[in-house]
Formats: structure tokens, sequence, C-alpha cells
């Protein structure tokens, strides 16, 4: 830009005039919105990054859809980089808190501005369980019991994860419920297809997984 100084002595009129180059530069103003969505139990993540950087810069060669950016998701991928501010997708093969950073760069200016922000990505389980084949006890009326087992639940990729456990026998079933990841001894006093339900959690998110079976009760009379 070129700026004109004209300077004037009142007494007499006499003017002097200069002229001097100013160099403009505008610096870009990065900032970023993102989503996580849902994961299929032990599956990936995947990210949506949505860039709502903006410019202040009138020059018709430093328009926004000309700024260059760079992204870096924090997790050792290579760094993506391009034009404007479009929406990007990534995924994150492990839970984790990654460091995503986002470099603007104006085009004419050369000026550049970064924001970082955290991402936090969480798996969810695999919830699986056995069951016992029925035992029946003569003190117990010939009512049976079984023994279940979710050691088989998974949480992977997930160095901070953790499981817990919530377990329902369905009807008639004492105890009715646990927590722990083998009860035993859950004896039925109906006969009939009970629905058991094993629900597990990823402490780290709180994300869970529901696995269920059915288990066909017998009562065996007594003589």
């Amino acid at each position: 830009q070129t700026v004109g100084l004209l300077v004037t002595n009142t007494n007499g009129g006499k003017t002097d005039y200069i002229e001097n180059t100013v160099v403009v530069a505008i610096r870009p103003r990065a900032n970023f919105t993102t989503s996580v969505a849902s994961s299929t139990p032990n599956g990936t993540r995947l990210v949506t990054f949505n860039n709502t950087s903006s410019s202040l810069d009138a020059n018709p060669s430093a328009t926004l859809a000309l700024h260059t950016y760079s992204v870096n998701w924090g997790d050792g991928t290579p760094v993506q980089t391009g034009t404007g501010t479009p929406t990007l997708t990534h995924t994150y093969a492990a839970g984790g808190v990654y460091s995503v950073s986002l470099d603007m760069t104006n085009p004419v200016s050369g000026l550049s501005h970064n924001r970082t922000a955290n991402v936090t990505v969480y798996i969810q389980p695999q919830a699986s369980f056995t069951t016992s084949a029925a035992a029946y006890s003569p003190d117990a009326f010939a009512q049976p019991s079984y023994d279940f087992n979710a050691s088989a639940s998974t949480v992977s990729n997930d160095a901070s994860g953790s499981l817990s456990y919530s377990w329902n026998f369905g009807a008639g079933a004492s105890p009715a419920s646990s927590t722990s990841v083998s009860p035993t001894g859950v004896v039925y006093a109906s006969s009939g297809t009970k629905t058991v339900t094993l629900t597990v959690t990823n402490t780290n998110g709180n994300l869970t997984n529901v696995s269920t079976q059915n288990v066909v009760v017998a009562i065996k009379p007594k003589a």
C-alpha cells in the first residue's frame, strides 16, 4: 500500500509531499472443531475435522480458499496438507488422547496461525460369555444352577481401557444379577427359556456392548 503525506505551512501556503510504501501483512485465524463417530466393538474410530478458520484479508489473491492448511493428527501418521477449509476425516486405530494441530497460512503475506486441541478417542468393548451345562442338586429340589463366564470379553487397542460387567440372568433367577466377571451357582426356580444379558463397559469412556443368550431351563421332578 502507498501512503502519502502532504504538509502545508499555514503561514504562506507552502507545501511538501512525500510517499512511502507500506507492506500490509494479514495473518489468518486458525480454528477447528472435531466429532468422533460411533465405533464397532474393538474397532477403529473415525474423527470428522471441521476447519472453521477465517481471514480478514480482502486481497483477491489471499481468499480463504487459497490459504494453505497443515493438519498434524498427533498419532504419528503423515501430516495432511492442502488449500482452503475442507472437512476432513481421520481414522484412529487405538484409543487415547491425541494432540491435533492445525496451521493456516496466508498465501500472500506468508503469515501463519496455529491452533492445537486434544481429541479423546474411546474404544467400544466386545461382550462375550459362555454358559455351563445345568447342574442339579437334590437339596435344591431339582432346580438347576448355572455358571457363567465373561472372561472372553475384550477391549483392544486401548492402553487405559478396563472392563466392568453387569449381568441380568432373566426371570426366576437367584441371584437376579451380578457384577462379577464369572458368576457361579445361579439357580432358576422356574422352567422355560431365560434370556441372559451381559453388558460390558469400557470404564475408559464408558462405552458399552451387550451380549445375550437364551438358556432353556428344565426343572426335574422330585420323586
